[in-house]
């Protein structure tokens, strides 16, 4: 995946897991940034399908479940 944000929150969760953090601020911060990453990978897939010819399919898709209104 060729995406700076991505590389950037990817690095960011790896050096929270080395640095001295009280645990509750940790585990908050490696939520957010897994949920981060995990959503710009989604959102990226998502682009490189519509760039595919299958745009319709996601928005019909995403639509269905709730995740985007119209």
């Amino acid at each position: 995946m060729n995406l700076r944000c991505y590389e950037l929150v990817v690095q960011f969760y790896r050096l929270l897991r080395i640095k001295k953090i009280p645990g509750p601020l940790k585990g908050q911060l490696q939520r957010a940034a897994s949920s981060v990453a995990l959503n710009l990978a989604e959102g990226w897939g998502a682009l490189l399908q519509i760039g595919k010819g299958s745009s319709n399919r996601f928005w019909k898709s995403q639509r269905d479940t709730g995740h985007y209104s119209t």
